[in-house]
């Protein structure tokens, strides 16, 4: 009788793939819970594929479901920060762009950019609103705190914080 070399990981382990149908619903509802609806299905595979890489490490369906619904959890959060990163990340881009008067804007159409920048800038908590109007005029986070008398991470820590509530403000 000839002996598969490379079986099929789902029909190798009957046990796993019980469990895996089992699991996948706990899995949803924990991704959907922790992380709303961003990239569920990418989430979903990623655990997948992730426990059945490791499948060799449980031997009962308690610990699977256990390490698969923390992974669940992991991944959720790890989704979230990367997505508000990423939003962050895209409105500081667009006020940099108001603020760089990039390719010969008129009068009209600098003080339109002026006062876009200030209005975005007025939605911020009065220490984001300064650190950021420097970090817009080419300070580094450095040169700000040593003005502001606040450690460099303090500076960044604002800046952070302010990207992320410029980003979201305007959706």
């Amino acid at each position: 009788m000839a002996v598969n070399s490379n079986p099929d990981p789902r029909r190798s382990d009957p046990d796993l793939r019980s469990w895996l149908e089992q699991a996948y619903p706990i899995l949803e509802r924990t991704v959907r819970r922790v992380g709303g609806t961003v990239e569920v299905d990418d989430i979903l595979q990623e655990i997948l594929l992730h426990l059945l890489e490791q499948k060799s490490r449980f031997t009962s369906f308690e610990m699977f479901i256990a390490y698969a619904r923390q992974l669940a959890r992991w991944r959720s959060i790890d989704s979230l920060r990367r997505h508000a990163r990423e939003t962050a990340i895209g409105g500081l881009e667009e006020l940099e762009r108001y603020s760089s008067g990039a390719g010969g804007q008129n009068a009209e159409q600098a003080l339109e950019a002026s006062d876009y920048i200030a209005s975005r800038l007025a939605t911020l908590p009065p220490r984001e609103r300064e650190v950021m109007v420097r970090t817009l005029q080419g300070e580094t986070p450095d040169e700000i705190a040593h003005t502001l008398a606040l450690a460099p991470a303090t500076v960044r820590s604002f800046q952070r914080r302010a990207r992320y509530h410029l980003a979201i403000k305007d959706e």
